[in-house]
């Protein structure tokens, strides 16, 4: 079986959709079948074509005008005997890409899957990715209403999902995994000294809440706190992030890192006093679950999907868009030792349920269920621009 993935984003960028997306396609990859990787060329300096980790990556030019929607389905259609898949699997739903695979299904008549990973469908909680949705809606909805199976990564995105969706009625969940067994490997970071700092791992973004977290730690920092706090992600907010530390005169008790890689983000982990997850939204938020399993305690924000990938007994749940909550938090994990062992404790357990060891098994019978019940269909245009892309993708200009 040949699976082709198809993602907004995929390495060498970090973040929740591609460390889904490349642990997924390692346990395709070592299950015995072939796995394909169809994604965006953004920046543009990225190679065209590349394999990682015996991975084939094939990168399409974004597109934003009519001439370059049309360039994109050339481009599309020229990578037609390289694709072949059996199934297409779409992880993420931005613009322009499930109408991409969409198109690319009907063509070779496969089975198209999606999955929702997050902020790319309105959240009425958190508006400011709303846009998202908003500027590719006209393309993005017909053709998830022409998937074989949509599906979520939490109950939280699936309900979201409804809500712009109602003509699905129901989507499944289909939860993300983590390497359990890698992750044991993965000796604690020698950055900073054991237990000195809190971590925050997040895309640095309006929604994950790391400005509250910078205030919170700031009145810590008047009160005497001796822990540095360190910050790593990437974002369209790191700049203001870093006037707020500035001008709460505390940058030299704030580190940025910057991007991480995986391993990385693991080691800080296991080396932190405890990681700080304070969302105002968050469709699922798999670093709940990697905390967890590596015995880092946890504080995080109750909201979106976050109990999916945690519990209360596992973490030190606190109300969203509250940074004396956050603060508060802080120094119960410092001050009641016994509770926050007990959480450490029942993290670790809880953690292995999501294993991909566990996780995979689902994916796999979706893809094997998909192609053996697959009756081909025709596709259906809802533009005059749907129908001019798809005739130049399927090769019937």
């Amino acid at each position: 079986m040949r699976v082709l993935e198809v993602c907004s984003l995929y390495s060498p960028h970090a973040g929740g959709v591609e460390t889904m997306t490349q642990e997924l396609n390692k346990r395709i990859y070592a299950d015995g079948h072939e796995v394909v990787v169809l994604t965006k060329k953004w920046p543009d300096t990225l190679l065209g074509h590349e394999i990682i980790n015996d991975v084939p990556v094939y990168r399409l030019l974004p597109a934003n005008a009519q001439s370059d929607y049309e360039a994109l389905a050339r481009s599309t259609a020229d990578l037609a005997t390289v694709l072949a898949p059996d199934v297409i699997h779409t992880i993420g739903v931005r613009r322009p890409m499930p109408m991409i695979a969409l198109m690319l299904g009907r063509r070779y008549q496969v089975p198209v899957l999606g999955t929702v990973v997050g902020s790319e469908v309105p959240d009425v909680y958190d508006t400011s990715n709303n846009w998202i949705w908003e500027s590719g809606k006209e393309n993005i909805k017909p053709s998830l209403l022409q998937f074989d199976v949509v599906n979520a990564v939490s109950r939280a995105i699936a309900t979201n999902t409804i809500r712009v969706l109602p003509e699905l009625e129901t989507v499944d969940v289909l939860p993300v995994g983590i390497d359990s067994s890698a992750y044991d490997t993965i000796p604690p970071s020698e950055k900073y000294l054991a237990g000195s700092y809190i971590f925050s791992l997040r895309r640095l973004e309006y929604s994950k809440g790391v400005d509250l977290l910078i205030d919170a730690y700031a009145s810590l920092i008047q009160e005497g706190i001796s822990l540095d706090l360190v910050i790593a992600g990437e974002g369209p907010e790191e700049q203001t992030l870093r006037h707020q530390v500035e001008m709460l005169g505390i940058t030299e008790k704030v580190h940025f890192l910057g991007k991480v890689a995986l391993d990385n983000g693991i080691g800080l982990l296991k080396s932190a006093a405890m990681t700080v997850v304070p969302s105002r939204s968050e469709g699922g938020g798999l670093i709940n679950t990697e905390a967890n399993a590596v015995g880092c305690p946890l504080i995080a924000t109750d909201v979106g999907g976050i109990r999916e990938y945690t519990s209360g007994d596992a973490s030190f749940l606190i109300e969203p868009n509250s940074p004396n909550a956050i603060k508060k938090a802080i120094k119960q994990v410092l001050d009641d030792r016994n509770c926050t062992e007990s959480k450490v404790l029942e993290g670790r357990r809880i953690s292995r349920t999501l294993d991909w060891d566990i996780v995979y098994d689902r994916y796999k019978e979706l893809y094997e269920g998909s192609v053996a019940s697959y009756i081909p269909r025709d596709f259906v245009p809802w533009s005059s621009q749907s129908q001019r892309l798809n005739e130049i993708i399927a090769g019937t200009p």
